[in-house]
């Protein structure tokens, strides 16, 4: 589980939202702490398109400690480490190839993938019922703190057609209610992925998961690599010059002679 950050806005993920009919793009990032999302449409991926947005996003939302992405080739290049570097906020990568590791994003890109995709065969203007569903989202409880992300970022009620019942809750409540929530989808998950604890351990030689699947393809990679560092489920692994990061279940251990 993902720690709950110290206030609103302190830290934020971000992700990118598929291909649009116009070839477009959604560029989503949600406060971590209320669940509050920002969502903006942008025609490319490439870094010099996504650095103005986000840089009009925290010009009226404050600059974050944090900001979590995949590993996409906009938050790798070096215009997105000065961009950081200026702003003053410390850019995270989550593990590679595991969406889980950025649940926010993934999460909220669900029903924003149904309101448009409805929208589109009932052939209504999708960019209207997008803000139509997240004026909702924004002011409907969240399933983990039970609260409004509006209420918890403004601390104010906003208007929908939805019945809605004032509440106001003090942080520490909120975090009890986070918690509790997040360790019940935790229990869940593991549950139904039959979850193990990792014996993995610093020095421990491994076999890395193939990323596609075949019948004459493995279904891990011959050559070994060395655990070099353990960053909770995210196992750091290195062969010669070639280090990598990778969910501990994509990873099976070896004992070589």
């Amino acid at each position: 589980m993902t720690k709950l950050p110290d206030r609103p806005w302190s830290e934020v993920s971000v992700g990118f939202n598929g291909t649009l009919p116009q070839g477009e793009y959604l560029l989503v990032v949600i406060d971590n702490y209320s669940r509050f999302p920002e969502v903006e449409i942008v025609n490319s991926t490439a870094t010099r398109t996504v650095i103005p947005v986000l840089d009009k996003i925290f010009s009226s939302r404050g600059i974050p400690d944090v900001v979590k992405t995949d590993n996409g080739p906009p938050f790798q290049s070096s215009e997105f480490a000065n961009f950081a570097k200026y702003m003053g906020f410390h850019p995270r990568k989550v593990t590679p190839l595991w969406p889980e590791a950025n649940g926010d994003v993934e999460s909220f890109n669900k029903p924003l993938n149904k309101a448009c995709t409805a929208a589109q065969v009932e052939r209504q203007p999708w960019k209207q019922v997008m803000y139509g569903f997240l004026w909702n989202y924004r002011n409907t409880p969240h399933c983990t703190t039970m609260q409004t992300p509006a209420s918890i970022v403004h601390r104010y009620m906003g208007t929908t057609k939805l019945p809605q019942i004032p509440a106001k809750i003090s942080d520490t409540v909120l975090r009890g209610i986070d918690n509790r929530n997040k360790e019940k989808m935790k229990r869940y998950a593991d549950r139904r992925r039959h979850t193990k604890e990792s014996k993995l351990r610093v020095g421990d030689k491994v076999l890395m998961k193939n990323n596609v699947s075949g019948k004459l393809i493995p279904k891990f990679k011959p050559d070994p690599y060395e655990v070099i560092d353990i960053r909770g489920p995210m196992v750091i692994i290195q062969r010669g010059e070639e280090v990598k990061a990778r969910n501990c279940s994509l990873l099976k251990q070896i004992h070589l002679p």
